[in-house]
């Protein structure tokens, strides 16, 4: 019996080995030649595996596309906290710490080739701009709209609609930048260019853009 298990156990080990020297062949040719310049054929032979292994694992290249995709975007907004962990006081700071990291995974350069290659092939082929608005992309509205419901429950902010604001915020923090960079290869961004960033969208989100004390109290309760 434990000879079967530790067969068992070697057998999925090589699969997954298998399958994660597919996804990285993959990632390397995708963001090299884009969705269409790549075939199966010639993932499976940078991966040195067979075409039928390839096949057993992902169904067609859409399928081993989105594992890239899943791959390349895990690492945005990683963040460990639940809403119902959030201190008081700490909107800002949250906020804060939460665009640096957000800015710090969508301007790293791997993550902009992804870009381009979703903006150049999604016109002939559509269902690579749905995966990265579908996947990555409301996955991080999600979570700030978490955020800020939990806030909101708390007094300590007053939005009308969270989800719309979490679109809101995220769109503030990525300015023109994200666009700058992938227009012009030779634009680089700096940690202190981030952060900064990052304190101006927060800044603006939750002051907004009018004079200092212009804005009306909310009316208080009557006793």
């Amino acid at each position: 019996m434990g000879d079967v298990v530790l067969m068992e156990r070697a057998l999925r080990s090589s699969s997954q080995k298998k399958r994660e020297a597919m996804v990285e062949a993959a990632t390397r040719l995708f963001l090299e030649y884009g969705f269409e310049g790549v075939s199966m054929d010639v993932i499976a032979e940078q991966a040195n595996v067979s075409k039928r292994t390839l096949y057993n694992h992902f169904n067609d290249k859409y399928a081993l596309f989105e594992a890239v995709m899943a791959l390349l975007c895990e690492s945005v907004l990683p963040w460990p906290w639940q809403p119902a962990d959030l201190k008081r006081g700490e909107v800002r700071s949250t906020l804060e710490k939460l665009g640096v990291a957000f800015l710090g995974s969508i301007y790293a350069p791997i993550q902009i080739e992804l870009y381009r290659t979703v903006a150049h092939d999604t016109r002939r082929f559509p269902q690579l701009g749905l995966m990265l608005l579908e996947g990555p992309i409301q996955r991080s509205h999600k979570l700030v709209g978490e955020y800020l419901r939990a806030w909101q429950a708390a007094g300590e902010i007053d939005v009308p609609d969270c989800d719309r604001a979490a679109a809101q915020f995220l769109g503030m923090l990525k300015a023109d930048v994200q666009m700058k960079l992938l227009f012009d290869a030779r634009r680089k961004v700096s940690p202190a260019e981030i952060r900064g960033l990052a304190k101006a969208a927060v800044d603006l989100f939750l002051n907004g853009a009018g004079p200092k004390g212009a804005r009306s109290e909310k009316p208080r309760k009557k006793a």
